[in-house]
């Protein structure tokens, strides 16, 4: 497998699974969002703003590297997906 079929892979895998987690979350009151279950991040909530927030990054850091390099080209919808959220 090639490097860009393997991004493309867990793009469509992220893009697949965050649309899982956030109609499963959304089904949810916002006291069972903001229920401590002692977990890492604490509630359900904190866990989804962890995955936000690391998304935020990842999205910001392949931008950048995007723009600071001609040589990137992106061939599909997955690697677009992957660099723009």
């Amino acid at each position: 497998m090639q490097i860009t079929e393997h991004f493309c892979l867990m793009a469509q895998y992220n893009e697949w699974i965050n649309t899982k987690i956030y109609e499963t979350a959304s089904k949810l009151s916002a006291q069972e969002l903001s229920k401590n279950r002692g977990a890492f991040f604490g509630s359900i909530l904190g866990t989804l703003n962890h995955i936000a927030v690391g998304r935020h990054h990842l999205v910001k850091t392949v931008c950048s590297a995007v723009t600071n390099s001609r040589r990137i080209k992106l061939h599909s919808r997955a690697e677009f997906a992957l660099v723009v959220g």
